[in-house]
């Protein structure tokens, strides 16, 4: 069944659809791994995975990269009952006048051809796909192998699809098998970069990355759809998705069918169940299922079970399932309805896609939907991150016991549409004094949406102290949580100084606990931007180690990864602070932690601060294309910012102007991200006006800072200043308060003391700090100043100066590590040099377990089995 299903793919691929050009990207670590089995004492290897995830296009560039003998050897299912028919194409031009009608002949053939081929080494023949070449071309190839004239790669979606013979090879231990995943999220972003010919968001990447299943096949298709339905269109130079990707009636949706009208009317009927009803108990669908259907379709990409008890099955692809479920008529879909609801019993889903899609399998089919199920549903819907079907569903909810936990989930979906205005509207008339005798965990639950409503939107504020007092009088509610949350609120509005002291009080020693993570979140920003620099890091390493030990809401979570990415900038640690937000943004499935526009916008800022212009434009101008369209955190105002600063570092005076008048129209959102953006925006006026012009501006914005108590952002504007040329600034400066600066804030009163007193020596060692903290454009001011004061230290200041110059254009160099995300790079350096995966935790800010996960990614990804093989290849020129 699978064979005839893959030629249907195969013909449609190649000649129903017509394709844009897409350029072919390699994989070094899955090419790496293919060509070292062909070195070892093996005849070949297998090369195995999903349709469409680019087995033929990494075996073959394994091929190339392992000789420069091989050729390609094709399959069809038209041809397959044909003797030697896979073998004709290549070998006609050395058959006998008789033909290649027996063994001998063929042989001849076969030794004619590999002597001709040019180069040296042994040849490769690739044989794709190997599941559709007859048995005797297959027998033929297979004695070629064992007499030493060729290696063998051959590519097939699993090892039972083989012919009987190249499955032979394998079982005696002839082939070795390579698995080839699905693509990593920075591959997406390669591949469709390269093909448009412009940046694409990072949300709209990992959305069409998502629905594609990470497989290059269907994602090509997808975007195809997505181009020319509009929905995917460049905005300011960016790609951007308008809309959460979905599959089209064009290319994707065609080669879908064709793979699913392959399969027989029972095969189609456990489908069917599985996609309406989401998942399945799996003894539920042995029940209700044709037992050779059920067989059949296990051994397809289609069906996977997830083994854990009780098992589950479900469609492997949520973009099939979309198709399945949109192609059940009416009357089958109620018919199939009663058959699964027999089989379950009592056992209803609870909770998850299951509850899910039977919410939405019973309003397809007419039924109503009782108001209970409404209500979980909205909070699942809102859980994976739907909130349009949260609104639907919502909406259903008319019991009138049940209206405010109902309007709790239209708030939220709201806020993840970037309504944070229609969430407030929605909260104001609900919270009053008649709520006084509900439910307590109910008014926990309202008062924490207020809160994340208010983190937002600043008219929220009133709202949330309500309902935070409302919460607090009841019974029986977790009142260290709705702590938490109330200083989550203080923090919203920049009122740190004020809450420090409860705050620390309330926090008090580490505990292995979610309610004293979120308090940890709050104080992590109180302690660094009051100037507590060293104890916020020293608190982010016990909090990086904890939170990935246990399970934690939505909101903890995002609170605490949102504040070490927040101390981690502040103390000039970006690097660091880039990796945290990478780490915080993947989470699980449904959690993001910042969504559209942030991700790219944080990312940004980091490059911003360091002066990295080029990068800094690259992704806050992604992200400001990406929040017209999606901007649910309220981030444009601050990218624009950012976008200035760095259009005004590089003295495009128009695109800064640009700029500074959108971040000038923005609402106002959490106040320490709106501080950094008035601090950017400040910044560049100060370079496209000068310091006449912006003065007052500057230190009205640095007293705002000091009447809250901020004094690491009152620093930062200070700095600008001073950098401009004010000597009233750095004289500020150097009368500040800081109790325990970090890393740049140091290196900020470092260069001040050597502005003020004329000396080398502090201002080379702010320069050389600036270099460590990835700052090169402070280092590089700091060290020519250092070389104007000459004397002793003149040439220490002319070194570090063109150390500088060169971090500002460096191009990173090749490394064994290449293939690997930056924080596997990073810890695998680190356990390279020795370190413990308890000392990396300590450096890295995070948890033993997950450094133990990132070295057991990376090992597998460089085929080495552990830190002595990783010292080598590190120690290899």
């Amino acid at each position: 069944m699978f064979r005839a299903g893959f030629a249907s793919l195969a013909s449609i691929v190649t000649t129903t659809l017509p394709r844009r050009a897409w350029p072919i990207l390699d994989r070094p670590s899955e090419i790496a791994a293919i060509r070292d089995s062909l070195a070892g004492d093996r005849l070949g290897v297998v090369v195995t995975g999903e349709v469409g995830v680019g087995k033929t296009t990494t075996a073959l560039a394994a091929a190339r990269a392992a000789h420069n003998r091989y050729v390609h050897i094709h399959g069809s299912e038209t041809a397959r009952q044909v003797p030697y028919s896979a073998l004709v194409p290549w070998l006609s031009p050395f058959a006998p006048a008789s033909g290649l009608g027996d063994v001998s002949a063929v042989a001849d053939a076969l030794s004619q051809a590999l002597a001709v081929m040019e180069g040296s080494g042994r040849p490769v023949i690739v044989i794709d796909p190997a599941p559709l070449v007859d048995d005797l071309s297959a027998h033929a190839l297979t004695q070629v192998a064992k007499t030493g004239l060729a290696h063998l790669v051959i590519v097939a979606r699993t090892l039972p699809d083989l012919p009987e013979p190249f499955l032979e090879m394998w079982r005696d231990g002839l082939l070795g098998e390579h698995r080839v995943e699905p693509w990593q999220l920075g591959e997406v972003v390669e591949l469709l970069t390269r093909h448009l010919g412009a940046p694409v968001a990072l949300w709209s990447a990992q959305e069409l990355a998502r629905v594609a299943g990470y497989q290059p096949l269907f994602l090509r298709y997808l975007v195809d759809d997505q181009l020319a339905a509009g929905t995917f269109a460049l905005h300011d130079g960016t790609w951007v998705l308008s809309k959460p990707a979905g599959l089209g009636s064009t290319q994707i949706a065609t080669v879908m069918r064709a793979r699913l009208d392959e399969r027989s009317a029972e095969e189609r009927r456990v489908l069917e169940l599985v996609a309406l009803a989401g998942e399945l108990p799996y003894a539920v669908l042995e029940q209700l299922a044709d037992p050779e259907a059920l067989e059949s379709l296990l051994d397809t990409e289609l069906l996977e079970v997830e083994s854990a008890a009780p098992a589950r099955a479900r469609l492997r692809h949520r973009a099939i399932a979309d198709l399945v479920r949109g192609s059940v008529p009416f009357a089958r879909r109620r018919r199939l309805r009663a058959e699964v609801l027999a089989g379950l019993g009592a056992a209803l889903p609870q909770s998850g896609t299951a509850l899910l899609s039977f919410a939405v399998w019973t309003l397809d089919c007419g039924e109503e939907l009782p108001p209970e199920v409404a209500l979980e549903a909205a909070r699942q819907a809102n859980r994976f991150s739907d909130p349009n079907l949260a609104l639907r569903m919502a909406e259903l909810v008319v019991d009138p016991a049940l209206r405010l936990p109902a309007q709790i989930e239209s708030s939220v979906a709201l806020r993840m549409l970037g309504k944070a205005e229609s969430a407030t509207a929605a909260l104001s008339p609900v919270v009053g004094p008649e709520l006084a005798n509900l439910d307590g965990s109910l008014l926990s639950a309202l008062a924490e949406e207020c809160v994340l409503v208010a983190v937002i939107d600043p008219q929220a504020v009133p709202i949330a102290s309500a309902a935070l007092r409302l919460a607090h009088a009841a019974p029986g509610v977790n009142h260290r949580r709705l702590t938490g949350l109330g200083f989550e609120l203080l923090a919203a509005q920049g009122r740190y100084q004020e809450m420090l002291p409860e705050l620390e009080a309330c926090c008090g020693p580490h505990q292995a606990s979610e309610e004293w993570l979120l308090l940890a979140g709050s104080l992590l920003e109180a302690l660094s931007l009051t100037g507590r620099q060293q104890d916020a890091l020293t608190l982010a390493g016990e909090v990086a180690a904890t939170i990935g030990s246990f399970e934690v809401t939505r909101t903890t979570f995002d609170v605490v990864h949102a504040a070490l990415f927040g101390v981690f900038m502040k103390c000039g640690l970006l690097s660091q602070s880039r990796q945290t937000l990478l780490d915080g943004a993947v989470g699980l499935e449904g959690r993001m932690l910042l969504i559209g526009a942030a991700t790219d916008s944080a990312i940004g800022m980091t490059y911003v601060l360091g002066g990295y212009s080029d990068q800094a434009r690259h992704h806050l101008g992604q992200a400001l294309s990406q929040s017209r369209v999606s901007d649910a955190r309220r981030s444009r105002p601050q990218i624009a910012a950012g976008l200035a600063y760095a259009a005004a570092l590089q003295g495009d005076q128009a695109a800064a102007r640009a700029a500074l008048a959108e971040w000038a129209a923005g609402p106002r959102t959490y106040w320490n991200i709106s501080a950094s953006g008035d601090y950017l925006a400040t910044a560049a006026r100060v370079l496209l006006d000068g310091l006449d012009n912006t003065a007052a501006d500057l230190f009205a914005l640095a007293d705002d800072h000091h009447r809250l108590g901020m004094v690491i952002d009152e620093l930062f504007v200070l700095s600008a200043a001073a950098r401009a040329g004010s000597t009233e600034a750095v004289e500020r400066i150097l009368s500040l308060q800081i109790a325990q600066p970090g890393p740049l804030a140091a290196a900020i009163l470092a260069w001040a003391h050597g502005v003020r007193d004329s000396k080398p020596a502090p201002l080379i060692e702010a320069a050389q700090q600036m270099l460590t903290l990835g700052n090169p454009l402070f280092a590089r001011e700091a060290a020519s100043l250092a070389v104007a004061l000459g004397g002793s230290t003149l040439v220490r200041a002319r070194t570090v100066a063109q150390q500088a110059a060169a971090m500002m254009t460096h191009q990173p160099h090749n490394s064994p590590l290449d293939g690997l995300t930056p924080r596997e790079r990073e810890v695998s350096y680190r356990a390279a040099r020795g370190d413990s995966n308890k000392a990396i935790a300590a450096e890295l800010y995070l948890s033993v377990r997950t450094v133990e996960s990132y070295l057991q990614s990376a090992f597998t990804k460089l085929g080495i089995r552990g830190r002595a093989e990783l010292s080598t290849l590190l120690e290899q020129p």
